[in-house]
């Protein structure tokens, strides 16, 4: 795909009015379990050059910062450009990442829109990466000739080639 928006499951601690929260440590858990599973998913459905949007309507920085910065450990095809860049001047109260798991540079590439800022805003989060190479390598794009009947180089089939993207 040239493009895929990203907006998983999760915790929605940023939606408001919200009289009382019921969100448990368990429910973000399985959400940060879910949003990993589906950027896996995301990433090999991008053609290189394609652009993926990450967004959140939460104001947790696990389902947020955190994602970002495994997408980026996880997928060193995709790369994160700055979402700022890419909106006009409509949206006002937008405040960079958190600090923690992102560097300085990545943190301003970010958009997070507080609901602590303004009456007027819910929690929510964006970020775009572009997918700068193929996951697999060169491989992936010019599959060559190969004498070998079998031309998975693995000799397990099942196991994963990835060990740092969940399954």
């Amino acid at each position: 795909f040239d493009r895929v928006l990203l907006d998983p499951p999760c915790s929605a601690l940023g939606l408001r009015p919200r009289l009382e929260v019921e969100t448990t440590t368990e429910d973000l858990a399985n959400a940060e379990k879910a949003q990993r599973n589906l950027a896996f998913s995301a990433v090999y459905l991008l053609r290189v050059g394609g652009l993926l949007a990450y967004s959140t309507c939460t104001i947790s920085p696990k389902e947020n910062e955190d994602m970002v910065r495994h997408i980026l450990d996880a997928f060193p095809c995709m790369s994160l450009l700055d979402a700022h860049a890419r909106l006009d001047g409509s949206a006002p109260n937008r405040c960079p990442g958190l600090a923690g798991s992102l560097s300085d540079e990545e943190r301003a590439k970010v958009i997070r829109f507080d609901p602590c800022v303004d009456d007027l805003h819910t929690g929510f989060f964006l970020a775009l990466f572009e997918k700068t190479e193929s996951v697999l390598g060169a491989a992936e794009e010019e599959p060559s000739p190969s004498p070998n009947p079998n031309p998975n180089p693995n000799p397990n089939p099942n196991a994963n080639p990835y060990p740092n993207a969940p399954l």
